[in-house]
């Protein structure tokens, strides 16, 4: 994996990324060390959200008391892509149950000043929605009535389109 990622190119980035998908759940201290080792190379979206779909998102299944703590620090990292990687790892979230910290970690980045990183956590709230319909509802309720600035109120309409009609209806009320 190493040698795959270390030879630079975009595609050799992709190649290693998606080469983890099987191997981390099986593996996942070593798959997560070998990320943590990557995390400085990230330079773009599509690389970062490859990395975190295939390399992270098993071991969310499986080991998400590994990846939360994880993902905290990397959602506190000042370069915008760690960061945007720290919101991505959530993702595993749409197939199983999310907990509280989900939503602190979601918290610290819904007025984030980066727009590729809060495109992420309004694409993980979309996601997650899947199996925490409930949850995020509550959660961009939460927001919307706390008067949002600009970025985040754009957050907020971009993760409820998984909604029902009724939710976004109400959580556009409160918006306004």
């Amino acid at each position: 994996m190493k040698v795959i990622w270390a030879e630079g190119s975009f595609e050799a980035k992709q190649i290693a990324g998606k080469s983890l998908e099987k191997f981390g759940a099986k593996n996942p201290g070593i798959c997560l060390d070998f990320v943590s080792s990557a995390l400085p190379d990230l330079d773009n979206w599509s690389i970062c959200d490859c990395l975190a779909m295939y390399a992270i998102e098993p071991i969310v299944c499986s080991h998400p008391e590994l990846v939360l703590p994880l993902s905290e620090k990397w959602i506190q990292s000042a370069d915008k892509w760690i960061r945007r990687f720290g919101v991505v790892t959530l993702l595993g979230y749409k197939r199983v149950k999310t907990t509280g910290k989900v939503f602190e970690l979601l918290d610290a980045v819904m007025e984030d000043k980066d727009r590729d990183v809060r495109k992420a956590v309004s694409w993980i709230l979309r996601e997650i929605t899947k199996k925490n319909r409930e949850e995020v509802a509550e959660f961009l309720g939460r927001w919307a009535r706390a008067s949002p600035g600009k970025d985040a109120s754009g957050v907020i309409r971009d993760g409820m389109k998984k909604l029902s009609s009724d939710e976004q209806k109400e959580i556009l009320g409160l918006l306004d």
